[in-house]
């Protein structure tokens, strides 16, 4: 595992941890809120023991990252996560240049958004797991519109992740599978995010499995 710093084109230092296996594939793992890149580790050497590449990142205002203090973001600030996704987004495909990387994302709440929206402009994409996705976090959506910025429509795979006992993320989250399509995975309880992985140890299992399928 590897300590890496990637800039974004608004020149914010982004801190990463990558994984290089020499894999063709490459899983990006985008946080949620107040969590960091570190709270991927076991899932991503996991991945990087079944030959993915791994890279999670903080985004800006959080852990490592330059960018100040998220809790002290507009969302205007917040929707500035897009831009640490594209710049991870960079780093591999500069690191892997033949040939070119095939993506998984992977991201949890607020990351979860990031990582559909990052998908969805990338297309070598092959699939996306959506921990407690939202319909809209800090003006980051997944309303309608986001299937129309893509043509041909995806062909990439969904797994979304949810609780029942979530607030109303169980709502949220089937309204978005019925949008984009998927299979979706729900709980009675365990919370928000990668807490998900703490009442369920193997959840981790499963989202392997569906990511080197």
């Amino acid at each position: 595992m590897e300590h890496i710093i990637i800039g974004t084109k608004d020149g914010v230092d982004i801190a990463g941890l990558w994984w290089d296996a020499r894999g063709e594939k490459t899983a990006l793992l985008f946080h949620m809120m107040p969590q960091t890149k570190e709270s991927w580790n076991e899932l991503a050497q996991k991945l990087f023991d079944r030959g993915l590449n791994v890279l999670a990142i903080d985004f800006r205002g959080h852990g490592e990252s330059g960018g100040g203090n998220y809790k002290l973001y507009a969302n205007e600030e917040h929707r500035k996560y897009l831009l640490d996704a594209q710049a991870a987004v960079g780093f591999v495909v500069q690191r892997i240049e033949d040939p070119v990387p095939n993506f998984v994302m992977c991201g949890a709440s607020i990351g979860a958004n990031v990582a559909l929206h990052t998908a969805v402009h990338y297309e070598q994409t092959e699939q996306t797991v959506l921990l407690s996705p939202g319909l809209n976090y800090h003006g980051i959506s997944l309303d309608p519109d986001v299937r129309a910025s893509r043509d041909p429509i995806y062909n990439f795979e969904f797994l979304y992740i949810t609780s029942k006992d979530d607030d109303n993320n169980f709502a949220e989250t089937s309204k978005l599978r019925d949008i984009y399509g998927g299979e979706l995975v729900s709980y009675e309880s365990g919370g928000h995010g990668t807490d998900l992985f703490v009442l369920h140890p193997d959840l981790k299992d499963r989202v392997v499995q569906f990511l080197t399928s």
